[in-house]
């Protein structure tokens, strides 16, 4: 068992080192926003599956199922890629929103799906109108 749980302890450690490379040193907005969710899903059902498996009662997906959901919504919510400078921004506050990067102070210029509005982005410099 000790093996196993050397081996569980290994890919959670890949896999935070690994997005945290990837979320914060790549600055290629695009393909962030659309491989989070993927993640999100992926480490989720991981998560899950290793609680399962280590608890060996299954009445515990009744807690661990919606948690996870909630906290991968939260997460896809509260997590915005900056179209200027590449920047991944956490918003911290829960129930504001955020309209600039911390990093390069552009707005962001987006609906509630997260993905750009480009009714709203001028054609020219590629900056929010709002």
């Amino acid at each position: 068992m000790k093996e196993l749980e050397l081996i569980v302890f290994g890919v959670w450690a890949v896999l935070v080192i690994g997005s945290i490379c990837f979320f914060f040193g790549s600055k290629n907005a695009k393909l962030k926003q659309r491989v989070l969710p993927w993640f999100i899903a992926g480490v989720g059902t991981l998560f899950t599956f290793v609680v399962l498996f280590f608890s060996g009662q299954p009445d515990i997906l009744l807690i661990v199922v919606p948690a996870v959901i909630l906290i991968g919504y939260l997460n896809i919510r509260m997590t915005k890629f900056c179209e200027s400078c590449g920047a991944t921004v956490i918003n911290q506050a829960w129930f504001t929103k955020f309209r600039y990067c911390s990093h390069c102070a552009a707005e962001f210029c987006a609906t509630a799906s997260g993905q750009p509005d480009n009714a709203a982005i001028d054609g020219e410099n590629n900056h929010c109108m709002r």
